[in-house]
């Protein structure tokens, strides 16, 4: 039997369908950044949506705010 890696959004834990249209995010120097999906960089953090990805954007810009942006 095969081993199934199950990967979920890091913001709602749904679980990844190839259906969906996920997004990878990661923290920089900056902020963060979020860019489509490549199998290649799928150890980074996981977002299932657009809905999702503006959540993260919001919750960094509020950080950004009281100044936990960067540590």
């Amino acid at each position: 039997m095969a081993l199934t890696e199950k990967i979920t959004c890091d913001v709602c834990d749904i679980i990844k369908d190839p259906a969906n249209h996920w997004l990878l995010w990661y923290k920089t120097e900056f902020g963060i950044f979020i860019g489509p999906w490549d199998d290649e960089y799928k150890n980074n953090g996981h977002l299932c949506g657009e809905s999702c990805a503006g959540k993260m954007l919001s919750k960094a810009i509020e950080d950004w705010g009281r100044g936990n942006g960067r540590d």
